[in-house]
């Protein structure tokens, strides 16, 4: 007998075989587990995706209104959400930076350029995030087509005065005035006379 008919002698057809087989049990072994390993890589990129939509349309819809809780909620997002962009790092800390500084009086002769560096400072972070996200807007667009209602702005303005009044208050810090409205009208005379029973 010749080699050929030997228990180990195999043919080329043969290796083939077994190699597929391999193939074949390596296949369905890992087969199912790669795959939910790339589903859910592909999910974790989704909602890190959605997370960073997020946080953008939050500092859209309120970068007229910078004290707002959602634009303050957003921008302490940026650095857990944008993690490793550098260019959207740097322009973070710049904006950040100018937020912590000493803001200037009213009176200050710099404090409208103070203003508009900030400003500035938030529309290029913005403009950053927007760039990553795959939105071409123009940084002055961004600014200049931006609304908010002068109304908001002053009922935020008048809240916060009251506020401030009423804390004065509770603290002893200011009287609470009482007048005689009888005598504030006649001496006022906005009123006409009661009429006649």
């Amino acid at each position: 007998m010749g080699p050929e008919h030997s228990f180990w002698f195999m043919q080329f057809k043969d290796v083939l075989t077994l190699f597929v087989l391999g193939a074949t049990i390596i296949a369905i072994y890992y087969g199912p587990i790669k795959a939910v390993q790339i589903t859910r890589d592909n999910d974790e990129k989704r909602e890190k995706r959605r997370r960073q939509y997020a946080v953008f349309h939050d500092l859209m819809k309120t970068r007229r209104f910078n004290l707002a809780p959602e634009h303050v909620m957003a921008l302490n997002l940026v650095q857990v959400e944008f993690y490793g962009y550098e260019r959207i790092d740097s322009a973070y800390r710049t904006y950040i930076a100018l937020l912590h500084g000493k803001f200037p009086a009213a009176n200050d002769p710099e404090a409208e350029r103070f203003w508009q560096t900030k400003q500035d400072a938030l529309y290029n972070l913005m403009h950053e995030i927007a760039e990553e996200l795959g939105y071409k807007y123009d940084k002055r667009d961004m600014e200049r087509l931006a609304y908010g209602p002068q109304g908001w702005q002053n009922d935020e303005d008048q809240q916060r005065a009251l506020r401030s009044l009423l804390i004065d208050l509770l603290a002893g810090k200011r009287a609470l005035p009482v007048v005689d409205w009888e005598k504030l009208i006649v001496a006022a005379k906005r009123f006409p006379p009661r009429p006649a029973e």
